[in-house]
């Protein structure tokens, strides 16, 4: 369980994380595993940051619910519901390394797709939202982080900022509590994820108030570019952390 100076650090970062979201609709992942992983195992913190994004979904998809897309939001939902279970299981065996390696140079790839305004027919795909629907929540259930794909695909739609927050938030709602249902059935939730999770949880809605200017003053290239910045983030970390741990 949490507590002290770890539980203090753990609080900001999940603060950090909540503004993050709640600005842009993703990236809370980004921000909170990396610290959470020097304070409890990968398996308990993709779990406390699974709950955790789901509680600051609700929030902001009930704020954007006017503008969700929803003919797009079905087809992601239904992509990361085939994958859960695959993610899940390779979170419960395997360190999949290679996996990550791919997903980090991938991420990469598409944050320079979108800085440079290239144009990818195919994004708007039915198939190609299945497709990262899929990959997505591969990559969250069994890495903790996969936000920055669905990122892309949403600034490839040319949505608003708020179809945009709606539409990923109300996808990761479903998504995360499918992915807790799983985790449960396969008997990876303890005591101490329960306890952790209520812990931290105040600091997600202290995240969310704060937020709230924050998204009223956001203009849509302002938010394109934030976005793109995490998507690249997101990348980089990846890539890092486990070249960090080939070569160490």
């Amino acid at each position: 369980m949490l507590g002290g100076t770890d539980l203090i650090i753990a609080l900001f970062v999940v603060f950090l994380g909540s503004v993050v979201y709640s600005t842009v609709s993703f990236g809370m992942g980004l921000v909170i595993v990396p610290f959470l992983l020097l304070f409890v195992l990968p398996i308990e913190a993709v779990i406390i940051v699974d709950i955790l994004i789901a509680i600051v979904a609700l929030s902001v998809a009930f704020e954007a619910r006017r503008e969700i897309v929803w003919n797009k939001t079905y087809v992601l939902i239904i992509g990361a519901a085939v994958a859960i279970p695959i993610g899940a299981y390779a979170l419960d065996v395997t360190d999949p390394t290679i996996l990550k390696l791919v997903i980090g140079g991938t991420i990469i790839m598409l944050g320079i797709i979108s800085l440079l305004g290239i144009n990818v027919p195919l994004a708007k795909n039915r198939v190609t939202g299945f497709a990262i629907g899929f990959v997505t929540y591969l990559c969250i259930t069994a890495l903790g982080i996969g936000g920055p794909l669905s990122a892309w695909y949403a600034i490839a739609q040319r949505w608003t900022v708020n179809q945009t927050r709606g539409t990923l938030s109300a996808y990761f709602i479903v998504a995360n509590l499918l992915a807790l249902f799983c985790y449960i059935s396969m008997g990876m939730v303890t005591a101490d994820i329960w306890i952790n999770t209520a812990l931290l949880t105040p600091a997600t809605f202290a995240g969310i108030l704060v937020s709230r200017p924050l998204v009223k003053r956001l203009k849509l290239s302002t938010f394109r570019y934030v976005s793109i910045a995490i998507i690249f983030l997101g990348g980089i970390t990846l890539l890092a952390r486990e070249l960090y741990k080939l070569l160490v």
